[in-house]
C-alpha cells in the first residue's frame, strides 16, 4: 500500500489542529496516492512541501481572522507587566539574539558586500597575470592571488611601458587604468604642522574608467599628466579629517612630500581607495602616475626612471568592460601585446612568450585582501549568533509552553463552551507579537553600538571600513523580532488551538501527571547541547589569550612608545635624510623623562619583517635581518650574550658587521658564531655578538635565525626608520614633545604610527581577543538561558506532580528521596545535552584551528571543563524546584484542587 512518508505524516499531525487533523491528512494522502502512482520521488517531495506550507496556511488563517480589540491589546500588556521577571527575561534574550544576529549582518555587509561607490560597479575588473618562472627586473608593491577558474597564481604589477603598451592594443574595447599604492606621504597645507596620509598614483584615465562620482570640484584627468601641472584630489573623509570640510579646499595649493600641489577635486563620500580596509590601506590623495619617482623609492637599472623601464614592476592595472562585451579575444590581445614588450625589454625570453597570461578578476569590491582576511572569522560569528538567536527562541517557547501549560483546563472549558481555536489562540499570538517587537527593538538598539565594535575589531579600527545602520538592517531588526516571535509562539498557539474539552475537563485531567511536557524537556535539552559548543569555544579563545599572555617576547615592552618617521618625504639625498634621523635621535635622547632611545629598522612583533638570503660557508640560507641604532639591545632591554653589541664606530665607511641571535648560531654557526664571516650579495659581514632570542614578526612565531646590522651600515640605507622610546612620562604627555621635535628637524616630516609598545602587543591578539569577549558573553548567555528555561521546567513539572508527591510524602518518603527525584529528572536531560554537545563541539572545533595558540582545538582539558560548567548551572537551575517538592504539604496538595 502506498503511504506518506511517516516521519512527515507524524509532523503534520502534531501541528494541526484535532478537529481539522484528520480531514487534512485523508486529503493530503489521496493526493500523494495519485502523484506517486506517476512519480514516486516527486510524490514525496510535494508532500514534505505541504509540512512548510500547511502551518504557513493555518497561520494566515488565524491572523485574517484576529481581531484585536484595545481592551484585549491592554490585557495583555498588563499580564506582561503583572510577570516583569518573565518579560524582562524574554524581551532581554530576544533583544540579545536579535541585536547580534543584526549586529553581525552589518559587519558582513560592511566588510564583505559593500561595493565601490561608483557607477556600475560590476563592470570593474582588476587585472592580473601570471608570470614565467625565470624572468628579469624587480617588483614595487605587487601582490599575488589566486584565480579561481583554473587555480593558477596571478601577479598584480607591470612595468609603465607594459601599461602603455596595453592600454594602446585595448583601445576602445575596454577602458583600462593603471594605479600604484603610496603607504605614506607628507601633507603640509599653509602653516600647518605636517600630517601623513596615505596616496595613489593613477593614470589620466583613472577616474574616467571608475566613474567615480565627485563631492566638490574636478577629477583627474589626461591633462594633468602634463609634466607643468601638479594636481591632486583628496579623499572625501580625508578632506574632512585633515582640513576640517574647509569648502574652499579646491583651488589652494598644499605641499606633498616637499612638493607644491594644487588640489583640483574632492571625490565622493565613501570612496576611500581600492583597498578599502586592506594591507595598503586608505587612498587619502590621488595624484598623476607621472610623479612616481618624487613619491616612490624605486630603484632601476641603467639610470633609467619608473616611466621609461621595463624592468620595474609597479603598476597595477583596473579595466571597465561594458556589459555584454565578449572580454576574451581582448585579454588574448593584452597578452600577447604584453609579452611582446617584455621580450623585447629583456624581461623574458623569447620560449617564455606563453606563461604571461593576462586575467579578468572581479573589481566591484576593490582588492580582497580585507574579505580574505575577515571572511572565515565573520562565518563563524554568523553561525554562532544564529544559535544565539535559536537558544533565544527555544527558551522564550519552552517558558511559553510552561505557562499555556497552566491555562489548559480554562482553554478546554472555553472551547467547550463555543470558542473557536483562533480564539483560543489569539491572545498566545498576540502576547508572542509584543514580545517580539520589542525584543526587536532592544536588538535594533544593540546592534547600533555593537556592530561598530565588531567591525572596528575585526579590521584593527581601519579608516577605510565603516559600519552604517541602514534601512535594510532596521528592516532585518524588525524582521527578525517577528520571526522570532512566530518561531517562538506557533508551537505554544498550536497547542492552545488543540484543546481537547473531553480530555482536559475529564478525569484524566484532573490529576495533571499524565502529561509530562515532553516538548518542553526536549527544548531545555537541545539548548543544553547548542550551549555546549559555545561555552567550549569560549575556553578555547581564553586559553589562547592566556597562552599569548604568557609568551615572553624576549624583551620588555613596559614604557616603551614606538613611532615612525620617513624623512623621504623632506629628500631624496641620502645623507641628507641620514642627518635628518640624527638630528631627532640626539633630541629624544635629551628630554627629560626619556631614558634611552634608538632607531629600528622593524618594530619587533609589528607584523613587519625583512629577510635576505645568506652564503654561508658556501651554502645558501634564508636569514631574517633587522636594522638598529647602538642604543637598540639597552633600550629595548634585549641581552647580548656573548662578544659585543653595535658602537657608534660601526658607521657606514666601516667594515660591516653584524650580532646574530641565539637560533642564527646553533643553527647556522655550529653554536660558534663570532668571529664567522659570511656574505648577503657578495658582500662579507663578520659577526661580532650574539644576542637572546627575542620575537620579531608576531607572538605567535617560532623564532627563526636571524642578524641585527647597524642601520648606517644597510647599503642603500633605510626605506622605514622607527624609533623606540624608552620614558616614564605618559604616552600622552610624551606624544606633543616627540611632535615637535621631528617638525624641528624638518617641518615637511610627520610622525606615523605613534604608540606604546604594549598596544602593538595587545594587537597582536585583537582578533582572538574579540572571539574570546563574544563568545564569552554568547556562551554566559546561552548558560543563562539555559538555567533559566530549566528551572521553568522543573517548577512547572513539579507543580503538575505536586498530588503525587503529597501521596509520597504521605506514605512516608523522606523529603530528600524527592529532592533526589527532581534532580534525576534535571541530570538525565543535562546527560542528554552535553553528550550531543560535546560531540558537535568536537566535530566542529578544528574550525578555529588556524585562530587558537598553544592549545588543540579539541582539547579535553577545556571539554571537561565546559561539561563541569554546564552541570553546575543545570543543578543550580534544578535546586529550587527540588526543594519546594521537597517541601510539600500532603495535606494541602492532597486536598480538593490541590494538585493544581
Amino acid at each position: 500500500m502506498i503511504r506518506p512518508p511517516r516521519s512527515a505524516e507524524k509532523l503534520l499531525a502534531a501541528l494541526l489542529p484535532i478537529d481539522d487533523r484528520d480531514e487534512i491528512l485523508g486529503d493530503l494522502a489521496e493526493s500523494f496516492v495519485l502523484r506517486a502512482s506517476r512519480a514516486p520521488i516527486r510524490a514525496r517531495v510535494w508532500y514534505w512541501m505541504q509540512v512548510l506550507m500547511v502551518p504557513a496556511w493555518l497561520l494566515g488563517s488565524a491572523l485574517a481572522s484576529v481581531r484585536v480589540e484595545p481592551a484585549e491589546f491592554r490585557r495583555t500588556l498588563r499580564g506582561l507587566v503583572q510577570q516583569p521577571a518573565f518579560t524582562l527575561v524574554a524581551v532581554l534574550s530576544l533583544g540579545m539574539g536579535i541585536g547580534a544576529t543584526t549586529a553581525i549582518s552589518g559587519a558582513l555587509h560592511a566588510l564583505l558586500f559593500v561595493t565601490l561607490p561608483v557607477e556600475n560597479p560590476q563592470e570593474l575588473s582588476l587585472v592580473y597575470h601570471t608570470w614565467p618562472e625565470q624572468w628579469e627586473g624587480g617588483q614595487y608593491g605587487s601582490s599575488q592571488t589566486v584565480d579561481h577558474t583554473d587555480g593558477s597564481t596571478a601577479f598584480s604589477n607591470v612595468s609603465y611601458p607594459v601599461f602603455e603598451a596595453v592600454r594602446a592594443e585595448a583601445g576602445t574595447a575596454i577602458d583600462l587604468a593603471g594605479f600604484a599604492f603610496v603607504r605614506e606621504m607628507s601633507v603640509v597645507l599653509g602653516d600647518a604642522p605636517a600630517i601623513a596620509a596615505g596616496g595613489m598614483l593613477v593614470s589620466g584615465n583613472y577616474f574616467s574608467t571608475l566613474k567615480l562620482p565627485m563631492a566638490m570640484g574636478r577629477p583627474l584627468t589626461e591633462g594633468d599628466s602634463d609634466p607643468t601641472v601638479r594636481s591632486a584630489v583628496l579623499s572625501h573623509s580625508y578632506w574632512l579629517r585633515a582640513f576640517g570640510g574647509d569648502p574652499d579646499i579646491v583651488g589652494r595649493d598644499m605641499m606633498l612630500n616637499g612638493r607644491p600641489f594644487r588640489v583640483v577635486g574632492v571625490a565622493a563620500r565613501g570612496y576611500v581607495g581600492l583597498s578599502p580596509g586592506g594591507f595598503f590601506g586608505p587612498s587619502d590623495v590621488i595624484i598623476p602616475m607621472q610623479w612616481v619617482s618624487e613619491f616612490i623609492g624605486i630603484s632601476s637599472r641603467d639610470g633609467g626612471t619608473p616611466l621609461t623601464r621595463d624592468d620595474v614592476h609597479w603598476v597595477r592595472l583596473i579595466a571597465r568592460t561594458p556589459a555584454r562585451t565578449n572580454v576574451e579575444p581582448v585579454r588574448v590581445a593584452l597578452s600577447s601585446t604584453a609579452q611582446t614588450e617584455m621580450i623585447e625589454g629583456g624581461i623574458i625570453q623569447p620560449d617564455a612568450r606563453g606563461d604571461v597570461d593576462f586575467r579578468f578578476l572581479e573589481g566591484r569590491r576593490g582588492l580582497d585582501s580585507l574579505r580574505a582576511d575577515t571572511r572565515g572569522p565573520l562565518r563563524i560569528l554568523t553561525v554562532v549568533v544564529v544559535i544565539v538567536l535559536l537558544i533565544a527562541c527555544a527558551n522564550l517557547t519552552t517558558l511559553l509552553l510552561a505557562r499555556g501549560e497552566t491555562r489548559t483546563g480554562e482553554m478546554a472549558l472555553r472551547r467547550a463552551i463555543g470558542a473557536s481555536r483562533w480564539e483560543l489562540a489569539r491572545p498566545q499570538v498576540l502576547e508572542s507579537i509584543v514580545l517580539g517587537v520589542s525584543g526587536g527593538g532592544v536588538g535594533l538598539f544593540s546592534a547600533l553600538w555593537g556592530g561598530p565594535l565588531i567591525v572596528a575589531a575585526l579590521t584593527g579600527g581601519s579608516a577605510g571600513v565603516r559600519y552604517e545602520m541602514n534601512w535594510i538592517l532596521v528592516l532585518a531588526a524588525a524582521l527578525g523580532g517577528l520571526v522570532a516571535a512566530g518561531v517562538s509562539g506557533w508551537v505554544p498557539a498550536v497547542r492552545m488551538m488543540r484543546a481537547d474539552p473531553a480530555r482536559r475537563l475529564g478525569a484524566r485531567g484532573q490529576g495533571g501527571t499524565a502529561n509530562r511536557f515532553r516538548l518542553g524537556r526536549f527544548l531545555i535539552a537541545t539548548q543544553i547541547a547548542v550551549s555546549v559548543p559555545l561555552v567550549v569555544g569560549a575556553g578555547l579563545f581564553l586559553k589562547t589569550l592566556g597562552n599569548l599572555g604568557a609568551v615572553d617576547p624576549g624583551f620588555d615592552p613596559e614604557n616603551l612608545i614606538v613611532f615612525g618617521v620617513d624623512a623621504g618625504h623632506a629628500t631624496r639625498d641620502r645623507d641628507e635624510q641620514r642627518l635628518i634621523y640624527l638630528r631627532v635621535l640626539d633630541e629624544l635622547m635629551g628630554v627629560p623623562g626619556v631614558e634611552s632611545a634608538a632607531i629600528v629598522e622593524n618594530v619587533l612583533v609589528s607584523g613587519w619583517q625583512s629577510n635576505t638570503d645568506a652564503d654561508i660557508d658556501g651554502e645558501m640560507h634564508q636569514i631574517d635581518m633587522n636594522a638598529v641604532s647602538p642604543g637598540f639591545f639597552n633600550t629595548m632591554g634585549i641581552d647580548v650574550l656573548s662578544g659585543r653589541g653595535l658602537a657608534s664606530s660601526d658607521g657606514p665607511d666601516a667594515p660591516r658587521v653584524v650580532l646574530v641571535n641565539e637560533t642564527a648560531e646553533r643553527a647556522l654557526f655550529d653554536g660558534r658564531a663570532i668571529g664567522r664571516v659570511f656574505r648577503v650579495n657578495d658582500e662579507p659581514i663578520e659577526v661580532v655578538g650574539v644576542v637572546a632570542d627575542t620575537k620579531y614578526t608576531s607572538l605567535k612565531e617560532n623564532v627563526r635565525p636571524g642578524y641585527i646590522d647597524s642601520w648606517q651600515q644597510r647599503p642603500g640605507g633605510l626605506y622605514t626608520v622607527n624609533y623606540v622610546v624608552r620614558t616614564s612620562r605618559a604616552e600622552g604627555e610624551i606624544e606633543p614633545i616627540i611632535r615637535r621635535i621631528v617638525a624641528g628637524a624638518d617641518s615637511r616630516l610627520p610622525v606615523t604610527r605613534f604608540r606604546s609598545h604594549g598596544d602593538e602587543l595587545a594587537s597582536q591578539a585583537a582578533r582572538e581577543r574579540v572571539f574570546a569577549r563574544l563568545l564569552t558573553l554568547f556562551g554566559a548567555f546561552a548558560l543563562l538561558l539555559s538555567c533559566i528555561g530549566l528551572h521553568g521546567v522543573m517548577s512547572f513539572a513539579v507543580a503538575q506532580r505536586r498530588s503525587e508527591m503529597g501521596v509520597r510524602l504521605a506514605l512516608g518518603a523522606a523529603p530528600m528521596s524527592i529532592v533526589r527525584m527532581v534532580l534525576g529528572q534535571v541530570a538525565r536531560l543535562t546527560l542528554v545535552g552535553l553528550a550531543v554537545g560535546l560531540l558537535v563541539a568536537w566535530r566542529v572545533s578544528p574550525v578555529v584551528d588556524s585562530m587558537l595558540f598553544g592549545i588543540e582545538p579539541g582539547d579535553t582539558g577545556i571539554m571537561a571543563l565546559a561539561a563541569v560548567l554546564m552541570s553546575s548551572v543545570a543543578l543550580a537551575a534544578g535546586l529550587v524546584p527540588a526543594w519546594k517538592a521537597a517541601r510539600v504539604d500532603p495535606l494541602k496538595s492532597l486536598a480538593p484542587g490541590g494538585g493544581g
